[in-house]
């Protein structure tokens, strides 16, 4: 099998929030320590697209200037909004398909964060 390494750093990039333990889905827990690393760098990257697809479409611009004193604590807000709701989906199959490469057994993550 190919070896799969995903760098992890103790803080997210770009300022992101870190998923607690709780937030990462009990099956993906329960597959052992590499499988929550795998996860997290599929939310992590998640996140880092929709932001930057927000910022690319405009919207992040138009919060901060609805909101100037706010600034990039409106745009964290939405991202995090997103990826609370459920985010676009591509987080799972990210982690899937990561944990698939890296020979680590998978059960669901059920998108639950």
């Amino acid at each position: 099998m190919t070896a799969v390494h995903v760098p992890v750093s103790s803080t997210p990039a770009s300022g992101l929030r870190a998923l607690s333990d709780t937030e990462v889905p009990r099956p993906v827990r329960q597959a052992g320590r590499e499988a929550v690393t795998l996860y997290r760098a599929a939310v992590t990257f998640e996140s880092l697209l929709v932001k930057e697809l927000l910022g690319a479409s405009g919207v992040l611009d138009s919060l901060s200037a609805a909101h100037p004193l706010l600034g990039d604590q409106a745009a964290e807000a939405l991202v995090g909004g997103v990826a609370n709701g459920g985010g676009l989906g591509l987080a799972e199959q990210l982690y899937r398909a990561l944990a698939e490469a890296a020979g680590v057994a998978t059960k669901h993550a059920g998108g639950a964060r």
